[in-house]
Parts: C-alpha cells; sequence; structure tokens
C-alpha cells in the first residue's frame, strides 16, 4: 500500500518531496562513488558561485528562490569544508559575500564530469516518462508564484463548491 499516492492531489507536496529524496540520495551516491566530497544540496550554490562570485547570501538566496535561512546553512556546511569562504561586503560591513576557495575551484573538474553524466542520466530517465516534466513542473512553479496554494486556501470559498 502506498498511501501517498492513493492520496493523489492531497499530497502533491510529499510527493514531490519523495522524489527529490529520490534523486538526492542517488547523487549522494554518485559523489562517494566518484570520490568527490560533495553534497547534493550545494550544488546550487556551488554552480551560482562558478557563474559570479563573490555574491552575498540575501542575493544567492533571490537567485535561487530559497529563504535566506537554506542559503546560510548550506553555506556554512561548505566553508567548514574548505570549499567556500566568506568575506565582509566591502561597502557593507552587515552583509557577508561568499564564494568558491581554491579547494572549490579544484572540484569543478571532476564535478562537471560527473554532471555531465548525470544530465544525460537524467534525460533518459524524463524521456522514459512520456511527458515534457520539466515543462510541466516550470508551468507549476509559474503559476505558485502567481498566487501561491496559502493565498488560494484562504480565498477559497467551501459554500461555492
Amino acid at each position: 500500500m502506498d498511501l501517498i499516492s492513493q492520496l493523489k492531489e492531497l499530497a502533491i507536496g510529499s510527493r514531490l518531496k519523495r522524489l527529490s529524496e529520490r534523486f538526492f540520495q542517488d547523487t549522494i551516491l554518485i559523489y562517494k562513488s566518484s570520490d568527490i566530497e560533495f553534497e547534493s544540496r550545494w550544488f546550487p550554490v556551488f554552480r551560482l558561485l562558478m557563474l559570479k562570485s563573490p555574491l552575498s547570501i540575501l542575493d544567492v538566496a533571490k537567485a535561487l528562490r530559497i529563504t535566506h535561512p537554506a542559503v546560510n546553512q548550506i553555506a556554512g556546511e561548505m566553508i567548514e569544508k574548505g570549499i567556500v569562504y566568506e568575506i565582509d561586503a566591502p561597502n557593507d560591513k552587515r552583509k557577508r559575500l561568499i564564494g568558491l576557495t581554491e579547494k572549490g575551484l579544484s572540484l569543478v573538474p571532476k564535478l562537471e564530469k560527473v554532471w555531465k553524466k548525470i544530465h544525460s542520466c537524467v534525460i533518459e530517465i524524463l524521456g522514459e516518462t512520456g511527458y515534457d516534466f520539466l515543462d510541466c513542473v516550470e508551468k507549476l512553479e509559474k503559476v505558485l508564484y502567481q498566487e501561491s496554494l496559502y493565498q488560494r486556501f484562504t480565498d477559497y470559498d467551501l459554500s461555492e463548491k
């Protein structure tokens, strides 16, 4: 019995989280088997810092559309592992900037090889579904950013249905 699947739309958040956790667990195994000390959840922050660095925690949060505390936590872990550095912003000592260290930059070639293989595997997996899953996810994100589930809930009039 798979209760989460049986709950259909009511458990969409749980289903997406479960699916996400499956991908994260597999990528953890991939990094370990590739002898790369890297956490799956660091990927978006790391990749952003590869493109532009240093950035403030707030800029990272905005660019990735994740919370400031989540970026703080991820950045803290990456700093602890020595792949990210932090400095005070030159024009505002209250702001912290983060960027990739030499150790972080040295991971890039190995990570890019792994990411290329992961990318190919994900394309294969998505192709097997027969749907443009990423297009559906993008549309879902857009709709939710326009009006969240919470906003819809508070506006919903049960007497009309």
